[in-house]
């Protein structure tokens, strides 16, 4: 009898030690399981907030873009298609989400409404914070039926900079510089007398680096090649190029004939010694005519330099595309909302 109760209770003690067990099991499947889904959704939230916050704050630009720029509903919907697009349905009451507008430091302005109320024309980005709250898989039994998990991004633009340094004394016109994009590592003459590359205002006619000032394009002297101090003169630029940042908006004046044969030399070095360098490319100009002609600055296309032919009546430059260097520095996002745009994330 006595042998009897020491086996049943010997049974029953197994059979809870067996049963907690199982529960433990289950929780630690539950934490490795439902924890590594919830990093997962954590990553993907924090996507498709950076993805959204610059779907944001590119279709912000668009709209300041325009003369009478459209309402928030635009930005909201943009940014809402973005989430949809990366697994966080925008309609789920168990995935909040809100938009801001943010200035250009990032701090923010106010929420963008899903109205027909005129977009922030102040703001320079955009905001998001989402969340996302999904059912957990073996957790309940711990008495965790659902987990949260979020994240946040803010996108700013600004105007493109190129550092100093880069830049050559010379400008193409938005059409031929799309135009060579479709022909890598074709050598174009710039200067001919007729077609694409002719000489016209900005054709690879020499430009003043300069900003806002009208530098002729002959003006320097040889030693400006080996000068210290930037100078402010085609030579020196073509050897060294320039000392300012130039932005995508700046308008910068152009001698819209050939380029000098008293840069000859110069040119011949930045050959030499180093081809490849950034020409600016604009969309439009005043018309000014003559050394009064100012360009509009859109973009920057990389160039190779490969021979010049700067004697005789008709100069050329030949030179072959190698890519379109939309931005190669900074951002200056409190610049006008014009040209070329980033948009860089900044948290």
């Amino acid at each position: 009898m006595k042998r009897s109760i020491t086996s049943s209770r010997a049974s029953g003690q197994a059979a809870l030690l067996v049963a907690l067990a199982i529960v433990l099991l289950v929780a630690m499947a539950g934490l490795g399981i439902d924890g590594a889904n919830a990093y997962n959704r954590r990553r993907n939230a924090s996507n498709a907030a950076d993805a959204a916050a610059m779907a944001g704050a590119n279709a912000l630009i668009q709209e300041l873009n325009k003369s009478t720029p459209g309402g928030g509903s635009i930005i909201y919907s943009a940014v809402s298609t973005f989430l949809g697009d990366h697994g966080i349905d925008p309609s789920d009451a168990g995935n909040p989400w809100t938009a801001y507008y943010v200035n250009a430091d990032g701090s923010r302005r106010g929420a963008v409404s899903n109205t027909s109320a005129q977009v922030d024309t102040s703001a320079r980005g955009i905001s998001i914070d989402v969340r996302n709250t999904f059912a957990t898989w073996f957790m309940p039994v711990m008495g965790q039926a659902t987990l949260t998990v979020g994240g946040t991004a803010t996108a700013i633009f600004g105007a493109h900079k190129i550092d100093e340094g880069d830049l050559l004394p010379i400008t193409m016109s938005k059409d031929a510089a799309e135009d060579m994009q479709d022909h890598v590592g074709t050598s174009f003459v710039f200067g001919a007398t007729s077609g694409a590359y002719k000489v016209e205002p900005g054709n690879f006619g020499a430009i003043s680096l300069n900003p806002g000032e009208n530098d002729a394009n002959a003006t320097g002297s040889n030693s400006s090649c080996s000068s210290t101090t930037p100078q402010d003169n085609p030579r020196y630029w073509w050897c060294n190029g320039s000392q300012y940042d130039i932005e995508a908006g700046d308008w910068l004046y152009g001698n819209p004939g050939q380029l000098s044969s008293n840069v000859r030399s110069e040119v011949q070095q930045r050959i030499s010694t180093n081809p490849i360098g950034l020409v600016p490319i604009y969309d439009t100009s005043n018309d000014a005519g003559g050394n009064g002609t100012k360009f509009r600055i859109i973009g920057f296309l990389t160039v190779e330099l490969v021979s010049e032919n700067l004697t005789g009546g008709n100069k050329t430059i030949t030179a072959k595309f190698v890519k379109y260097s939309a931005a190669t520095g900074a951002i200056d996002a409190n610049s006008p909302v014009i040209g070329r745009y980033a948009i860089n994330l900044i948290k």
